[in-house]
């Protein structure tokens, strides 16, 4: 079933105008018939189930048929990572988005090449993630910033873990969690002592030296199953 994100849901019954580009998506993308069942979700963890209704203008509408659900994670969990490039953030915002990440925080460490903030794309990035992973929320994306005032900005009473190569392995960490990874290069040995004095711990992530989208996968697993 299609999932469309619209800004609020409608009662049982009600109707949903859709965008111009939410328009264009169903009508000359996925070519949606009038009729088709699809999903709408709000980005703030509801969602709920009706039907296309396409008028002679070729303006679309969802009747909404079911009650919304929840379909949100069960707690929230911050992403820290040194900016990746190419290809490698895509990964990073799509993959993190599919992990249960709710909070995702593009750092500018020592050694990130800085190729400017581009968090109106980056927030596009992981609202398609949403929609394609079956999540009715779609995470808050930060804009870059250092991480120091990232860390700063966190709020208390998370579980704190940063990925280090060859670092000693962690119980299994619980909700509200934060989890850190360095950029290509790692972290410098300042910024691993700043996480360290803001109660990250250190934790391994397997053998060897991992790529910065592998690292924020192999550390994000350990909150799957919440």
């Amino acid at each position: 079933m299609r999932r469309i994100r619209v800004d609020e849901l409608p009662e049982v019954g009600g109707r949903v105008g859709l965008d111009a580009a939410a328009t264009h998506r169903v009508t000359h993308v996925l070519r949606l018939p009038a009729g088709a069942r699809v999903a709408l979700f709000d980005g703030r963890g509801h969602e709920g189930r009706g039907h296309l209704v396409v008028g002679e203008s070729g303006r679309c509408e969802v009747v909404l048929d079911e009650l919304p659900r929840e379909a949100r994670p069960l707690g929230d969990l911050h992403l820290l990572f040194g900016v990746p490039k190419g290809a490698a953030l895509d990964n990073v915002l799509r993959m993190s988005v599919e992990c249960g990440v709710t909070h995702l925080h593009p750092l500018l460490t020592r050694r990130t090449v800085p190729k400017g903030d581009h968090a109106d794309r980056w927030a596009r990035i992981a609202e398609a993630a949403s929609t394609q992973c079956g999540r009715a929320d779609v995470p808050v994306v930060y804009p870059l910033r250092s991480l120091r005032e990232a860390v700063a900005a966190l709020p208390q009473g998370l579980d704190r873990f940063v990925g280090v190569p060859g670092g000693p392995p962690a119980a299994s960490p619980g909700l509200p969690g934060a989890f850190c990874v360095g950029p290509e290069g790692g972290l410098a040995p300042d910024e691993l002592e700043l996480l360290q004095a803001a109660a990250f711990q250190p934790v391994g992530l397997g053998r060897w030296v991992l790529r910065v989208d592998t690292a924020v996968v192999v550390g994000l697993s350990r909150w799957i199953d919440h």
